[in-house]
């Protein structure tokens, strides 16, 4: 049987996480990993894979893995964070550049603004606590 498109090694991954015990499932492999499990529909193993991206800390790159790969709540979660903690001009160039999907550009935007405005509150709300006495 031959299996087209697909590399000796990358298919010995993916079984050495198929049987117990299961081999490490790193950066390096997680991509691989979750594709074959789509492929063949290995739900505990994308569940494992989704369960090692949740544990690492968000960043765009995760963010792309969970959309590329549909984990809703790993999307949702690592949006947030990379909101609050990102670089904004970096998630911007991946907007513009169709990184992301609609879904997912539209949640970063949204959440944004969520976040301009909770500022523009704390700035208004701190202004009006000064009390300017004529001098």
């Amino acid at each position: 049987m031959i299996l087209k498109d697909k590399k000796f090694d990358e298919i010995i991954v993916f079984l050495e996480n198929i049987y117990p015990p299961y081999e490490a499932i790193t950066f390096n492999n997680v991509d691989n990993l979750l594709r074959l499990a789509d492929e063949y529909q290995v739900i505990e193993l994308k569940n494992r894979c989704n369960q090692f991206l949740r544990q690492q800390p968000c960043s765009i790159e995760i963010l792309k893995l969970a959309q590329k790969y549909n984990l809703k709540e790993l999307i949702e979660n690592c949006s947030k964070s990379i909101i609050k903690n990102g670089n904004w001009d970096d998630i911007m160039k991946c907007i513009r550049n169709n990184d992301f999907n609609f879904e997912t550009s539209n949640k970063l935007l949204l959440l944004r603004l969520d976040e301009l405005e909770n500022l523009r509150e704390e700035a208004y709300g701190t202004f009006r606590q000064i009390k300017i006495t004529p001098g």
